[in-house]
């Protein structure tokens, strides 16, 4: 990939080759074995993100995290409580990673070949903007495997069927709404996750740079600059997402939408009831979750390139 300082040298590479010097199958087995740990480590919190957006108590920033975590390990323990769903989300996660990580690097790599040998491409398209271009791909090729991995999932956070599990969740939702009913969300999830995905590449991607004239350098994938640009990536594109993911999240749940199946319907009477705070909410435990989550994650990319690009 373009713009990797500490990745192994490119192969040479071969005219018409989809994704050039990557073995695919080290990438899908790297990327299993790390997708899984980032999951099982994190899931806690984004369970309780989950709860903390589809409830109207609370007040501040850090509290209701702290609160809802609490009566959650309290009532159900911390293994029945914190992990409600974390085997189906892993499970049904993995080929949407598979999905975005492959659509974004063989789109970046396919991007910056054209940027690179098309004088009239440089100059209409600045290369700071060639991730954005390929995260929105990797966003839009990814988003039918998600969604419906994603209403399931935050079903069971929220405290659906706690008998049944996945099972009675799924059931329900082909019961109330049919087949669509695992896609509820998708218009207000590309709202999300589109601006999300180019917001965080092109910050990943332009601190990365910056950040390694600076910080140490290391021979391999494991670096500082990588590592800060991670964490800096995420806790920005949190920060800037959170009012979307609230709204995303209360439509997946069917919690706390006063009615309506819109974002705009959701948002403007969420705020109407519970005020403009609403827009903050879970912000902490996405951000706590998103900074180091997006470090190891950058890391955990990092290291699957450098791996699937080895001999």
């Amino acid at each position: 990939m373009s713009g990797q300082r500490h990745a192994a040298p490119d192969p040479p590479k071969q005219d018409g080759d989809w994704w050039p010097g990557v073995s695919v199958p080290a990438f899908v087995a790297a990327t299993v074995v790390t997708y899984s740990l980032e999951s099982l480590l994190f899931y806690p919190l984004d369970l309780i993100r989950v709860r903390v957006q589809t409830s109207t108590s609370g007040e501040g920033f850090v509290a209701p995290i702290l609160r809802t975590g609490r009566a959650i390990v309290s009532e159900q323990g911390w293994r029945l409580g914190l992990f409600r769903g974390c085997m189906f989300s892993t499970a049904s996660g993995l080929p949407c990673q598979l999905l975005y990580a492959s659509a974004y690097n063989s789109t970046l790599t396919n991007l910056n070949k054209l940027h690179d040998n098309n004088p009239k491409f440089q100059s209409v398209v600045p290369k700071i903007l060639l991730p954005a271009v390929a995260g929105v791909a990797a966003e839009v090729t990814s988003i039918a495997v998600n969604v419906p991995s994603d209403v399931v999932t935050q079903r069971l956070q929220a405290g659906d069927a706690f008998k049944g599990g996945v099972r009675v969740v799924v059931r329900d939702i082909f019961r109330e709404n049919g087949f669509v009913g695992f896609f509820r969300g998708t218009a207000v999830t590309l709202l999300s996750t589109l601006p999300g995905g180019m917001c965080w590449w092109v910050t990943y991607e332009a601190a990365k740079e910056k950040l390694a004239t600076v910080m140490p350098s290391f021979e391999g994938p494991i670096s500082p600059a990588n590592a800060t640009a991670g964490a800096i990536a995420g806790s920005t594109t949190a920060f800037l997402t959170n009012p979307v993911d609230v709204c995303k999240t209360r439509i997946q749940t069917d919690r706390l939408c006063y009615g309506s199946t819109t974002f705009f319907g959701v948002f403007t009477a969420a705020v109407r009831h519970e005020g403009l705070s609403v827009l903050s909410k879970g912000l902490a435990g996405r951000i706590f979750m998103a900074a180091p989550g997006s470090l190891i994650h950058s890391l955990s990319y990092e290291t699957v390139m450098h791996f699937a690009r080895m001999k």
